[in-house]
């Protein structure tokens, strides 16, 4: 079984791949990463090709003639535009994961006849926060992300410029699936693989406890699915799911983001929550299990967060793991601010108790 160490060392590893978008060549190598770690724990591993249509842009931002940080914002538009008169607008994000937050400030910048739209995040740090968004469901605004520190810098100059080019090419990437055991009714146990900058919190904590979780799952036959696609439209686990027979399996472990993540004071953080549509007093055993990671269980959940909207389509039992931290979608999301050896230990033991319960609940 991993000790803290190397809990923390996994976390380390993937964040030192590079930024993790969906069919870039860091993501690429995650895959491969990834499948190295399953198969060293016995499980037979596939990767499980995709192709999409992949989002591409350059840009370019300044501020009399100084260049500025910013992100375009996925799938917004194709085509080019340069213009010295982009609106600029303030805009609390919602910690990025929920798509539609853009969908208002960029529908009134288009009914002002705007050329392309500067976002200053709003953040208790001043950051950049990425917004996840959807394939296919872009505005033709051209728009980007800039950190809310520099929003005052923006409004001062008296010449802001930006320059974008876009446009959407067929992209490639993978789902990892690895298996283990006889391959009759397996637990499945997902987490995503893709996600903004460095996603130390965001996703690398989770992919440590799903790993050090199949070390202490030895006797249960697993089928691990880590997906692709999260941030734009989660399509790895939606194509994955279209094509899953639901009695082929016994129930699902969803361990999405931030799941050890820390706050301010180094504990574990408490935006975050398990949800689970199982009842009655196997939830209040798992419950109890969850109380020493700081994690709120929602028994007899009807709606979800993340991969596990599509994961409950599926009809089988469902326990799923989600959350936000400070430097949830930021450049910021590092491992030594994200989380520590000690609070990846106690969600990790707090997590296989849980599953424990969860597991035996399906084979009563």
């Amino acid at each position: 079984m991993p000790t803290r160490a190397d809990l923390y060392g996994i976390v380390e590893e993937y964040t030192a791949l590079g930024q993790h978008r969906t069919g870039t060549p860091v993501d690429w190598a995650t895959a491969e990463w990834m499948a190295d770690h399953l198969g060293r724990r016995g499980l037979a591993v596939e990767l499980e090709p995709m192709t999409f249509g992949q989002w591409t842009a350059t840009s370019t931002l300044t501020a009399d003639g100084e260049p500025v940080d910013h992100l375009p914002v996925f799938y917004e538009f194709e085509g080019s535009v340069t213009t010295n008169a982009p609106e600029l607008v303030a805009l609390d994000p919602m910690s990025g994961g929920f798509p539609g937050v853009l969908d208002e400030p960029v529908a009134a910048a288009q009914e002002r006849g705007v050329d392309a739209l500067v976002v200053a995040t709003e953040h208790p740090s001043g950051s950049l926060v990425a917004i996840n968004r959807m394939p296919g469901a872009g505005s033709g605004l051209a728009t980007v992300l800039v950190a809310g520190r520099d929003h005052t810098r923006l409004e001062a100059a008296d010449e802001v410029a930006l320059r974008i080019e876009a446009n959407e090419v067929d992209g490639r990437t993978s789902t990892v699936v690895g298996q283990r055991g006889d391959g009759h009714r397996p637990l499945v146990v997902s987490t995503p693989l893709t996600g903004w900058f460095g996603c130390a919190g965001e996703r690398a904590t989770g992919i440590a406890v799903l790993l050090d979780l199949l070390d202490r799952l030895s006797h249960v036959p697993v089928l691990v699915v880590a997906t692709t696609g999260h941030e734009i439209g989660q399509l790895g686990v939606e194509r994955w799911v279209g094509n899953l027979d639901p009695a082929a399996i016994r129930g699902i472990v969803h361990l999405g983001a931030s799941i050890a993540v820390i706050d301010d004071t180094g504990e574990l953080a408490a935006t975050r929550v398990a949800m689970t549509t199982v009842d009655g007093s196997v939830a209040d055993s798992m419950t109890a299990a969850l109380a020493s990671a700081r994690l709120d269980l929602v028994a007899g959940a009807t709606s979800w967060i993340g991969e596990a909207e599509a994961f409950a389509r599926v009809g089988t039992p469902l326990l799923s793991f989600s959350g936000a931290g400070t430097d949830f979608h930021t450049p910021e999301d590092l491992p030594h601010r994200a989380t520590s050896p000690e609070a990846l230990d106690t969600a990790a033991d707090a997590v296989a108790s849980a599953v424990t319960h969860f597991v035996a609940s399906l084979e009563a």
